[in-house]
């Protein structure tokens, strides 16, 4: 398995799977791997064909080397669960979305929220509990945030929702 930052610790994984509760089939890859890939394509904001990256059934399928019924199936139950949730207004090859903490008082941890301009791209900064994290983020979500479609607290959620299993 690849390391990126992006990739489920241990303990991330424990909770995940506490939550999914994979049932085991035959994969090609195992699903914690799948659910990395999905959350470097979501986190990096990938361009596939000059689109923003979405995850949909047939990218799911091929992420996973599973059939296209295992991967419906997978998709609607991580949707039942509330870790999913479809886009509006698609009949065909919908398009789903990972939904992240949205707890209030996941924000009171985070003081002195910004964004900065990096070597590598853009990262979004804060002290959590008096201890500085910093996570880059997509150029897309800095354009979203610099016109003001995305807030600070959006990217918190986006980014640094992993902290909110400690």
């Amino acid at each position: 398995m690849s390391q990126y930052s992006t990739n489920l610790t241990d303990k991330q994984w424990q909770v995940i799977e506490k939550i999914i509760n994979p049932q085991e089939r035959q994969r090609k890859h195992q699903l914690r791997e799948i659910m990395n890939a999905i959350l470097y394509i979501n986190k990096t904001g990938c361009h596939l064909d000059g689109k923003e990256a979405k995850l949909t059934a047939q990218n799911w399928s091929r992420l996973g080397a599973v059939s296209l019924d295992t991967a419906l199936r997978d998709i609607t139950d991580l949707v039942e669960k509330g870790i999913l949730s479809p886009y509006p207004g698609r009949m065909r090859k919908v398009e789903y979305a990972i939904n992240y903490v949205k707890a209030d008082d996941f924000l009171k941890h985070f003081q002195n929220v910004r964004v900065d301009a990096g070597a590598r791209g853009y990262y979004l900064a804060a002290l959590y509990d008096d201890t500085e994290v910093r996570e880059r983020i997509s150029d897309l979500d800095y354009e979203q945030f610099a016109s003001g479609n995305l807030s600070a607290s959006d990217l918190v959620h986006k980014y640094m929702a992993y902290l909110s299993a400690l």
